[in-house]
């Protein structure tokens, strides 16, 4: 609810076009019906015949009915529509004028506030107020008489533009830190994933290894067998086997050597000749 002053009436009676000459007038009828206030609302006003009607707002506005006028409570258009009552049919609508109570309020030393909180004045005032204060840079041409002609903006980039821009850019900078830090973290699976198989590789080739050394151990070094010349075969011996081979194959250099010195030839090889 807002309660206006008589110099506020006034205000608004002329912002809404109203004339001038009468605006003492219409704001001691505003005074007389609703004490001021935009919010008064008699649902059981008399109209004049016989019945009852709504009557709202500043002026106490009605049609006639039990409906409200749109927007009664809009201190603008409940001025307006007291202007429009006015032009069709002077001070008669307002029961408080033909019954001379408006004379109570009246007052012809008041300068009209037209800068009145609601009217269209102070709305358009307060509309370019908030915009200069969040005007980040303003437009050199957009002000003034030649903006309103040239119909150019007065801001050209606002405080609300700026922080716009702002949270989309840390918006995209943040989506783009997050994919780079997925894609490093990727590359670094996919080195750990190659380096552990080639460990593991490593580690089967070690254990491969080792085993065939093993197993070499167990079976001896391979060697000529003579007993299989012939046929080119081949077997494995174990330790004690090649000490005594190489124990036979010794006692055998020895005969031949004797024998270059002097034994008698002709004779049949000894078995330790031959080392068998």
């Amino acid at each position: 609810m807002t309660t206006y002053s008589y110099s506020q009436l006034e205000g608004l009676w002329i912002n809404a076009g109203g004339p001038r000459a009468v605006a003492p007038v219409m704001a001691a009828i505003a005074e007389a019906e609703s004490g001021g206030n935009s919010d008064a609302y008699n649902g059981h006003d008399t109209n004049g015949q016989g019945g009852t009607q709504v009557s709202a707002g500043l002026w106490q506005i009605s049609n006639g009915t039990t409906t409200p006028v749109p927007n009664w409570s809009d201190p603008g258009a409940n001025a307006r529509d007291a202007v429009a009552k006015y032009k069709a049919g002077g001070f008669s609508p307002w029961g408080t004028y033909t019954s001379g109570a408006y004379r109570a309020y009246l007052q012809n030393s008041t300068t009209p506030d037209t800068n009145v909180p609601g009217s269209p004045t102070a709305q358009a005032s307060a509309a370019a107020a908030a915009s200069s204060a969040d005007c980040l840079i303003s437009n050199p041409v957009g002000g003034g008489v030649l903006g309103f002609l040239t119909g150019a903006p007065a801001c050209l980039f606002s405080k609300s533009n700026a922080r716009a821009f702002i949270g989309a850019g840390l918006l995209l900078a943040g989506g783009v830190i997050t994919l780079a830090g997925l894609v490093a973290a990727g590359h670094e699976s996919q080195k750990v994933g190659k380096e552990g198989a080639a460990k593991r590789l490593q580690a089967r080739q070690q254990r491969r290894g080792k085993a065939e050394d093993k197993r070499q151990k167990q079976l001896g070094e391979p060697r000529e067998n003579p007993d299989l010349e012939v046929g080119g075969g081949t077997v494995r011996e174990s330790a004690a086997q090649r000490s005594a081979r190489r124990r036979r194959e010794q006692g055998a250099g020895r005969a031949r050597a004797r024998r270059a010195a002097g034994s008698s030839p002709g004779g049949p090889a000894s078995r330790e000749e031959t080392g068998f």
